[in-house]
């Protein structure tokens, strides 16, 4: 065998070595699946709805009547809750019918009628409320359609018309809507004595809706009851539209004119809208507001609020053309009701706009509201100054006081506005003006405390704390200790407990020892929150009230003393050498000794010796390396850690034995070369 052959085998017999060593001590990696779940539930609303899309469809359902004029059919009395898309739905049908008294929910639609003959529609004293998805009633390509009477609320479009020339919308309820009521292309229409209040954007929308008549509508709170703040009526791209006797209040802008031409505004009341009464403007100079006429119309408090002119002069804005802010046959212009009665009233805009003629602003009782605020704003007596008897001028409370000129104690404390302003010198829109928790009726008349010193006998503590403590607020008596718990009035009063209480909390443990002893809360009965009253836990146990575990046992004191009846200043109440919290844990008795010397996994070490070594009692093998815990303290590894282990420990010998081996042999071999090589030589 020549020297590189034996040389190569050499080579090879310590890679296969060392191969066998890495696999030896390889670790083996277990994969894990985790399966989710999901539970999804989807809940339907079953219920019918109403689809009618061609004539034949009424004679489907059964309605009454034939869908002539003087025989209609009748829709009435249902009640449709539906996730469909309309709960109503009539459409591209030339025959006569009413839909009336019906009550529906549906998703985007509660009554949708769609290309339906001239004059052929009438919906009539229908409930849509919550219309989940937009619009209480919708009406579109239905010439001279009749909506009359209908309640819809809670919805984004509470009625909304596109291209339905010459209708009537009358007498409906459009409240708490985004947008109660909107017209789109529908030209000589008519909209009377309809409601839209409480809503979020435009009360009123037109929109290319030319000779339509507005009238006697009412618009309140639009938009100011969500945060924002809106526009009572819009109209835009519109010619010759009259509004008159509607009345529109607490909006940003009551009416508001948007290249709209030869329309006449009169006898309007726009009253406490934030921002202007009227505000005309216009798109391009090809597209003005033009030739528009206002008369007549009462301007009230407008730009107006909390003491303060939003706009500086004027409740209206107009920067149209041709514009004409008075009746040119009577020579009679606008209220406005803060006109000094000296001179033309002035229009803001970017035009020179003003009324010549301002209506004449009347005060008949001299009270410093004229007639037209009494009656349209503040709803006073207009021939009577103090309309609630309180001795206080209505203009009086309205501008300087802000009463109520309606109520005679706006506060509710038991004093009239009169009283608090012209006797006691109190606010009469304050309960409580010297903020002592009392109100000011009951200082004067029950107690007899000064209703604007908060500390009427100057002992430092409030009148109603006092009173509401049993103490007189009329003698200083701070330093005194009538409940003798250790703790002065005054104390008593910063650590917020009873003064005649010695125990507030009630922990049996009196306020003055909780606050300067122990240091525990007079106010809460377990401070440290371990489910024993703090009192309990000093007095009767000796452990610690700010200390959830005293003895450290793993175990919190009012679970020691309420549930288990083991010592919670002794860790080990059975002195059997293992800790109250690690039985408790364990499922041991904390008060059997008996447990100790019991083996439940069968792994050769007692309870005892388990808790010394910190293993699981009824686990054989806690670190689950194939090992009793028993075994591995014998031997001598770590029965909690799953890499040093009974078996690791021999293939640590095995590999050693082999690395020596092999090292060996590689003496063997160089000292074999070298020899032959006659580099070293053996004596003899």
């Amino acid at each position: 065998m020549s020297k590189f052959t034996f040389q190569n085998r050499i080579f090879t017999l310590l890679i296969f070595m060392v191969l066998v060593s890495s696999f030896i001590i390889s670790p083996i990696e277990a994969e894990s699946n985790v399966e989710q779940n999901e539970d999804i539930s989807v809940n339907y609303l079953v219920s019918e709805a109403i689809g009618i899309h061609q004539d034949s469809h009424f004679d489907l359902f059964g309605f009454p009547g034939n869908g002539t004029e003087s025989n209609p059919y009748i829709i009435e009395n249902l009640k449709i809750i539906t996730v469909a898309g309309s709960g109503i739905y009539i459409g591209d049908t030339t025959k006569h019918f009413i839909v009336r008294n019906c009550y529906i929910d549906a998703y985007y639609y509660g009554i949708n009628i769609f290309n339906c003959a001239s004059g052929t529609a009438t919906l009539f004293n229908n409930t849509c409320n919550s219309i989940k998805g937009g619009t209480g009633i919708q009406a579109t390509f239905c010439l001279n359609v009749t909506i009359t009477d209908n309640i819809c609320e809670n919805d984004y479009y509470g009625i909304n018309i596109e291209s339905c020339e010459n209708s009537t919308i009358s007498n409906n309820e459009c409240g708490f809507n985004t947008a109660p009521l909107s017209l789109i292309y529908s030209h000589g229409s008519y909209l009377f004595n309809n409601t839209c209040d409480y809503s979020k954007a435009t009360g009123l929308y037109l929109n290319y809706c030319d000779n339509t008549i507005i009238a006697n509508n009412t618009l309140h709170e639009i938009g100011a009851n969500y945060g924002t703040a809106d526009t009572g009526i819009i109209v835009e791209y519109s010619d010759n539209v009259t509004m008159k006797h509607n009345v529109i209040s607490d909006c940003e802008i009551g009416i508001h004119l948007f290249a709209v031409t030869g329309s006449l505004l009169t006898d309007n009341v726009i009253m406490r809208c934030s921002s202007y009464g009227v505000y005309s403007s216009w798109f391009a100079l090809d597209w003005p507001s033009a030739n528009n006429t206002f008369h007549h119309n009462y301007f009230i408090a407008n730009s107006y609020y909390y003491g303060y002119w939003s706009q500086p002069t004027s409740q209206a804005s107009d920067s149209g053309q041709n514009s004409m802010w008075y009746d040119v046959n009577t020579n009679v212009g606008n209220y406005w009701s803060n006109y000094t009665g000296v001179g033309v009233y002035f229009i803001d805009g970017g035009v020179y706009y003003y009324d010549p003629y301002p209506m004449e602003v009347v005060d008949s009782d001299l009270d410093g509201l004229d007639d037209m605020q009494e009656i349209y704003a503040y709803f006073t007596n207009p021939y009577k100054n103090d309309t609630d008897g309180d001795m206080l001028l209505d203009g009086e409370e309205v501008k300087i006081y802000f009463t109520d000129p309606l109520r005679i104690d706006t506060d509710y404390d038991g004093l009239t506005d009169g009283e608090e302003v012209l006797i006691y010198g109190t606010e009469p829109d304050t309960q409580d003006t010297d903020h002592d928790e009392l109100k000011d009726g009951e200082e004067i008349f029950v107690y007899g405390t000064h209703p604007r010193l908060a500390d009427t006998d100057g002992d430092k503590m409030p009148d109603g704390w006092e009173v509401m403590n049993g103490l007189d607020p009329l003698v200083m008596n701070a330093d005194e200790d009538p409940d003798d718990d250790g703790l002065l009035n005054k104390d008593e009063l910063e650590e917020r407990t009873e003064p005649l209480n010695p125990d507030s909390d009630e922990d049996f443990l009196i306020d003055g020892l909780e606050v300067y002893i122990y240091h525990t809360s007079p106010l809460n009965n377990d401070t440290d929150g371990d489910g024993a009253k703090d009192g309990i836990e000093v007095h009767e146990y000796g452990c610690d009230p700010l200390d959830k575990d005293t003895d450290d046992d793993g175990l919190w004191d009012g679970k020691e003393i309420n549930n288990h009846f083991t010592s919670p200043t002794d860790k080990d109440s059975d002195d059997d050498g293992m800790d109250d919290g690690w039985e408790v844990k364990y499922q041991f008795d904390p008060l059997d000794d008996a447990d100790a010397d019991g083996d439940p996994d069968d792994d050769g070490l007692t309870n005892a010796e388990e808790f010394f070594y910190g293993t699981h009692p009824k686990y054989w093998d806690t670190d689950e390396d194939g090992f009793s815990d028993g075994h591995e303290v014998r031997v001598g590894t770590n029965p909690l850690l799953i890499t040093d282990h009974p078996m690791a420990r021999e293939d640590v010998i095995r590999m050693g034995v082999g690395i020596g081996l092999a090292s060996a042999g590689v003496i063997g071999v160089v000292i074999y070369i070298l020899f032959k090589k006659k580099i070293i030589r053996f004596r003899k």
